[in-house]
This record gives C-alpha cells, structure tokens and sequence, in this order.
C-alpha cells in the first residue's frame, strides 16, 4: 500500500502494525515479505505484528529471522513471536536445521527448545546426539542440560554414551546429567570412573553419587562402596565412608 512506502517511518511502521489485525492470506503474505524489509525498524515491527496475528505459516520465516538477521532486536522480537507457538508446531522446523548441515542454526534450534521443550524436539536431540557426530561437540553441554532438565530417565543413555569422552567438561556434564535421574541405576555406570585417571572425574563422580536421589545400587550401597575404601585417592576413601 501507499503507506508501505512513505517517506515517514513513523507512518510506516504503522501501517505494518495495522496488518496483524487483518485475518487475510494477502496481509499475512505482507508481514513475511516484510521481515525481509532493508530496515531493521520494519522487520521487527513485522515480527511483533505476526506475534499478535499468530500464524503458523509464519514459523518457518521466524525462525530464518532469529537465526540470521543481522539486527538483535529483530532477532529477539522473531524469537518472542516464536515462543507464542506452542512446542509441537516448533518441533518440526527446529529438528529439519538442527538435522542439516547448517551450523548457524543449531544454537537457534537449542534455544528454542529450551524455551519451548517437547518430547518430539528432544527425542530427536536425543538421536542425533547418540551418534556422537563431531560436529555437534561444541553444542553437547547446552544439550545435555536441556535434556535432563526436561526429562533425564528418559535419556539415561544419551549421558551414558558420553561418560567416556576424551573431553573432561564433555564428560562431567553427562556426569551430572546423568546424576538427575530419579529412576535410572546410576551407580553401575558412574562406578568405574570413581577409578578414573582423572582425578576431577574421580571426584565430580562422587559428588554426583553422593548427591543422587535415584535408587540405590541392587546389591546394595555397601558393596558398591567397598572396592574403593582401598582407593589411592584419599578423597575417595574418605567421602566413600560418607557414604
């Protein structure tokens, strides 16, 4: 429209305002022309207005713009307008970047499902993790929390596959993961790094182990304890007796 193009933004900006209350195909079209808008002002007035509006062709566009625009503001208001969706209508557009070999998106993807967590977005995490592709290493820690935040019985085996990695803080996220669950034996897993090489390990292991509320080991807690009363490392003998 005319107003689209007049000289005074102010003028502009609310005349894309104004199209989030037109329920059209032809009005919808426009707010996602308009995110892709030469100025920042435009496109992050077209994000709020698609907030309010709440369609869900506009995921996709949304998700490019939190992702890719060069504008933090404009990147924040697709992300608020994102979160208005509910988790399920993300999940999908979210696992297709997080899946493909675009890196650029793969923190997008993780910030979205922790503010909108899904059992479809996290078992795909879940699945593409347990592969152990490299080029997801330097997103496996925000991974794992948001994992085990969400739901970390579930996805017991994930942290497991991690628990021997060559990376130390790799390896004490899966740890700690790994020590929320509530269900799972943790003890039969973790039991050997309590002889680790690393001493970190060795004492990030303990307390976890000290700290779970999981279910005790099926033989008992004693003979989970006793091979290490013996350890070289004083600060196992010493907190194992804690335990």
């Amino acid at each position: 429209s005319a107003a689209m193009e007049d000289e005074d933004k102010e003028i502009v900006r609310a005349a894309v305002r104004s199209l989030q209350y037109i329920n059209t195909g032809e009005a919808r079209n426009a707010l996602l022309e308009l995110l892709q808008h030469e100025l920042w002002d435009v496109r992050f007035e077209a994000a709020k207005a698609i907030r309010a509006a709440r369609f869900k062709q506009a995921i996709q566009a949304l998700f490019e713009g939190m992702a890719k625009d060069r504008d933090h503001r404009v990147k924040k208001a697709c992300e608020q307008a994102l979160i208005e969706f509910e988790p399920d209508a993300l999940a999908t557009p979210m696992i297709e970047k997080l899946v493909g070999k675009d890196k650029s998106y793969y923190s997008t993807c993780l910030k979205l499902l922790q503010l909108k967590p899904s059992t479809k977005g996290c078992d795909a995490l879940a699945k593409i993790l347990k592969k152990q592709d490299k080029r997801y290493q330097p997103y496996l820690t925000t991974s794992f929390s948001l994992l085990a935040n969400f739901d970390p019985d579930a996805y017991h085996e994930v942290f497991i596959t991690y628990l021997s990695h060559q990376d130390r803080n790799i390896r004490q996220y899966a740890i700690s993961s790994l020590g929320k669950c509530k269900t799972t034996d943790i003890y039969t897993p973790l039991r050997p790094l309590l002889n680790d090489n690393d001493r970190h390990i060795r004492h990030h292991t303990l307390n976890v182990v000290r700290s779970s509320k999981g279910p005790l080991p099926e033989s008992g807690i004693i003979s989970f304890v006793a091979p290490h009363l013996t350890s070289q490392d004083s600060h196992i003998r010493h907190y194992t007796l804690d335990l």
